[in-house]
């Protein structure tokens, strides 16, 4: 039997929320592969706690499910985990952190007006940078203006704000699953010792490093593609 009749993969997004980021990679996996692209709200401020429990609500039940947790999810997808009894086979985090340890970033977030500065698209420069420039700028910068459009300001800021507050370090030592990371090597948003963390406490996890930026699904897709599909074979073969 093949891998995708047996395991529902549940893809959970970056900060957007809207699920778009999964393109991508949608396009890159076999065909007939079952997913559920989880998404959170664009108009409405949801707590952290709100957010993980809208997510729950998301989730397909009586499946095994293998869940791909893309960066802002990366700390969602451990609190679902570790709170709620889940048919979970697996975890693969996506550039991604447990505890986001970036003060002089972060810290002047709490200060700067961002719903009124988002409110104007972010310059092509800025996002080049953020998105490792040309050939990963091309792929990526056009997939976050759509975001642009469809998730209001305020929302974003307050989901850029609570970064600061985040830290699901002690929720993942309950974690007892088969997990994966996938790390871009010229990630500019979550640092190498965010990695480090998940090695820590998480001391069988595969780290799997790609070349590429921070959105490293998407500027990647078929080499990620392709470590998800090994991750989820490995999974059906020790459960043998």
């Amino acid at each position: 039997m093949d891998w995708q009749d047996e395991i529902e993969l549940v893809f959970l997004p970056g900060l957007d929320g809207t699920g778009l980021s999964y393109r991508p990679l949608g396009e890159a996996m076999p065909e007939n592969t079952r997913v559920t692209v989880i998404h959170y709200p664009t108009d409405r401020k949801l707590s952290y706690g709100e957010l993980v429990q809208w997510a729950y609500e998301q989730l397909p039940r009586n499946k095994p499910l293998v869940l791909i947790a893309e960066s802002f999810s990366g700390p969602i997808t451990i609190s679902l985990a570790s709170s709620f009894s889940l048919n979970i086979k697996g975890i693969i985090f996506c550039a991604t952190f447990m505890k986001l340890t970036r003060p002089f970033l972060l810290g002047p977030m709490k200060y700067i007006p961002l719903a009124l500065l988002l409110r104007k698209p972010i310059p092509d420069y800025f996002l080049s940078f953020l998105c490792g420039n040309r050939p990963f700028s091309d792929k990526l910068i056009p997939l976050f203006r759509q975001f642009e459009k469809l998730v209001r300001p305020e929302v974003i800021a307050h989901r850029i704000r609570m970064l600061n507050d985040i830290d699901v370090t002690a929720d993942v030592q309950t974690l007892r699953l088969p997990c994966c990371y996938i790390q871009g090597a010229q990630d500019k948003l979550v640092p190498e010792r965010c990695v480090i963390s998940f090695k820590k406490h998480l001391s069988d996890i595969i780290v799997k490093r790609v070349d590429g930026p921070h959105g490293i699904l998407q500027a990647k897709p078929e080499e990620c593609a392709e470590i998800i599909m090994e991750f989820v074979r490995n999974l059906l073969v020790s459960k043998q």
